[in-house]
């Protein structure tokens, strides 16, 4: 018997980073830049260096919840996140 959808496809689907990784490998102009968030904040300045905002989310599907959206602004750093 056969399982739909396949396993690699399920995986696809839940894991935002194998999903980046994998639609950039098609086109990279389809994906943002994501790296896996190593908690160290200098990760984040970096990556906050040259953009207006970046986004840091689980990993796995969470419908939209624990998404954090870091913004520089002068010289500070502002987090926002919807907290229900």
């Amino acid at each position: 018997y056969s399982i739909y959808p396949s396993r690699e496809f399920r995986r696809l689907a839940g894991d935002k980073f194998y999903s980046s990784e994998t639609i950039s490998e098609f086109d990279e102009k389809l994906s943002p830049e994501t790296q896996r968030y190593l908690a160290k904040a200098q990760q984040l300045a970096n990556m906050i260096e040259n953009r207006k905002m970046i986004f840091v989310k689980p990993r796995f599907g969470r419908i939209g919840d624990d998404i954090f959206v870091i913004m520089k602004k002068n010289s500070e750093y502002i987090k926002d996140h919807d907290p229900e």
